[in-house]
């Protein structure tokens, strides 16, 4: 194999990135590494390289170097001057041009200092507990249902009923999160519900899948967005694009101000290399390419979206700041994903030897770590081997889609996920495996989670959007219920409920073995309650209790032993919160699962004084001086 290494400054990027396509495209086996120095370096394209357009095996490797993290993004910047005020407002707005095909640009992410600024909403609000056309128990998949949907008439007011045509329309229920736009408010259409008007919204029909909104469970949550009406709170924006207008309320003096538009949806999207290392670098400023290319957002569990799949074959979009498509060697090491709207790593198809360590996800819209799909077979074509995350920090993650998971691998065999801190999760933390359906293939035959470590976590503050999810959160039967071996770990781990985490108070499980779980040995893990959070479960197994499960989709094969739980007062609250007396004989034996030596403990002090406990307490998490490093963006 051959080797060329090029050094690379801001002024020279782009042709170095020319030089290097220009070497890759050469038949032969060769690795190319570019050596950037500190700087920013502004990607005016995608950088889309597919190495099965060219001969011979192919390694790319960009190295960071300098005093300073290199800091690669596509932002173009305004002048805070460009914005003008506007007349008896707080605000000011900038005008955009139109774009080539006469439309204003379908921007969705604005930078302001370096930072995504948050977007114009109302407070948070519930749609009324009783729906036209259906009861509120009804569970149902039916793509063509319909229901009117009401909301109180106080959110309408909040917003202004003629502002709510066209804002955006964020809902969310149990696992599902949409956002819809408005076609209409009509206020004579109108119900009274224990004391309160609620008034009928009809959502745009072109976007409407899979009926007006989640779940039919009640009551669902909500806001409204991205209308000037509602710009009361300063850092906050709004965008106008029938008339290009973007419109910003500034925290102190706009001329304190530096903005940014991102101009590429992506930086990399890299494509069947042999070889690919990510080092020493930092990846911000791009544009969101769900919203701006979609116009909504449908999506359950996961991010997975489940309605107009002829968008996303794969089941979730393949959005994110670098895009990799089977690749056989997969290293990022020592990088920075900041302050981003989309995921930070989508990974997709074959793909051997992952490594992600040393590296900081904070501020990310989506997922930090999206590796595999849920769609298509246990196949060599959609499954992740040898996959290593250890000791990367994340932190406020799944800000937008807040359905997606901090951390999501749905098919692998051989993996090893330790030693990561993870603070601020929308929805689930860690999330690996797919499918509810209990394993039928013998042992080798196919991989959902195959040798599967998950170990020396530290998760704090997970759900604070979301319900029904967990910290760590296992999916799918794994092989043939036969086979009653524990091929998966699940050990050493600390999880913290605290008052960010389930707000809402809704079911979840700080680790949660889901539906057809199987062959995990559950121990030496820590979860510190929060007693206020009653509706949930410790340690939750699934052994189907719920309308339209089976017994099918009941875990298998799971021991969970010597784990300690704090503020916990008896066993019920540990397992099964929801049958407290009975929770130990739910742990079916017929299905193999057992419960032994769970320390139950009162308070944080009393856990300290267990060296067994403490050892696990003081190694969770990534290395503290990750943890404590500041990205500064300028």
């Amino acid at each position: 194999m051959k080797y060329m290494h090029l050094n690379l400054t801001p002024a020279n990027f782009s042709a170095g990135l020319a030089k290097a396509r220009a070497l890759l495209e050469k038949s032969g086996d060769l690795e190319v590494t570019l050596a950037l120095g500190s700087g920013h370096y502004t990607m005016t394209e995608l950088i889309s390289w597919d190495a099965a357009e060219w001969k011979g095996q192919k390694h790319l490797r960009l190295l960071g170097g300098g005093r300073t993290s290199p800091v690669l993004s596509s932002l173009r910047e305004i002048p805070a001057d460009a914005f003008a005020p506007v007349a008896g407002k707080p605000y000011f707005v900038y005008q955009l041009d139109k774009q080539n095909d006469g439309n204003y640009p379908n921007l969705r992410t604005l930078y302001v200092n370096g930072r995504i600024a948050e977007i114009s909403r109302t407070a948070e609000h519930r749609t009324c507990p009783a729906f036209e056309g259906y009861t509120p128990t009804q569970y149902t998949w039916e793509k063509e249902y319909r229901h009117r949907l009401y909301i109180p008439l106080a959110a309408v007011e909040e917003a202004g009923e003629e502002n709510c045509r066209g804002a955006e329309f964020h809902i969310r229920v149990e696992w599902e999160f949409k956002i819809y736009h408005i076609d209409h408010v009509d206020t004579d259409d109108r119900i009274e519900r224990d004391g309160q008007i609620y008034v009928a919204v009809q959502l745009r029909t072109d976007e409407e899948k899979g009926g007006n909104g989640c779940l039919h469970l009640a009551p669902r949550s909500f806001f409204i967005s991205n209308t000037t009406s509602v710009l009361t709170i300063p850092g906050r924006y709004a965008y106008e694009r029938e008339n290009g207008l973007l419109y910003y309320y500034p925290e102190g003096d706009l001329a304190d101000c530096s903005f940014g538009l991102g101009l590429q949806t992506g930086l990399f999207s890299l494509r069947n290399f042999d070889a690919v290392t990510l080092r020493g670098l930092t990846f911000t400023g791009v544009e969101d390419d769900v919203l701006t290319q979609t116009g909504y957002y449908a999506a359950d569990q996961a991010g997975w979206w489940r309605d107009g799949l002829h968008m996303f074959p794969e089941g979730f979009p393949h959005s994110g700041a670098v895009r990799v498509q089977n690749c056989g060697r997969f290293e990022v090491d020592r990088c920075n994903f900041t302050e981003l709207p989309c995921d930070g790593i989508s990974m997709v198809g074959k793909l051997l030897n992952v490594t992600i360590r040393n590296s900081r996800f904070t501020h990310v819209g989506a997922s930090a770590i999206r590796i595999g799909r849920p769609l298509g077979s246990y196949s060599d074509e959609n499954t992740a081997r040898n996959l290593c995350i250890e000791n990367n920090y994340l932190d406020d993650i799944g800000f937008t889609y807040e359905n997606s998971c901090s951390m999501i691998i749905t098919k692998v065999q051989n993996a090893r996920i330790h030693h990561n801190t993870i603070l601020r999760s929308s929805y689930t933390a860690i999330s690996v495996g797919w499918k509810w359906d209990v394993g039928t293939w013998e042992y080798g035959e196919q991989v959902n989670l195959e040798n599967v470590d998950i170990g020396y976590n530290y998760i704090r503050s997970f759900l604070t959007n979301m319900r029904d999810g967990g910290a760590i959160y296992t999916l799918g039967g794994n092989v043939d219920v036969k086979f009653s071996s524990f091929m998966n770990n699940l050990h050493d781990n600390v999880v913290v409920e605290d008052e960010y985490t389930c707000p809402e108070n809704g079911f979840f499980g700080s680790l949660y073995h889901d539906g057809a779980s199987s062959n995990w040995y559950t121990h030496d893990n820590i979860v510190i309650h929060t007693p206020a959070r009653t509706n949930s479960a410790r340690i939750y197994i699934q052994n189907a209790p719920w309308p339209g499960s089976t017994e099918g989709q009941a875990a298998w094969h799971i021991l969970c032993e010597n784990n300690y739980i704090v503020a916990c007062g008896n066993l019920g609250e540990v397992y099964r919160a929801d049958d407290k007396e009975n929770a130990l004989d739910r742990l079916d034996v017929l299905r193999d699962l057992h419960q032994k030596d769970t320390h139950l403990l009162r308070t944080l002090k009393n856990l300290k004084k267990d060296p067994a406990a403490n050892r696990i307490l003081t190694n969770a998490g990534c290395d503290r001086s990750l943890e404590k490093s500041k990205f500064v963006f300028k």
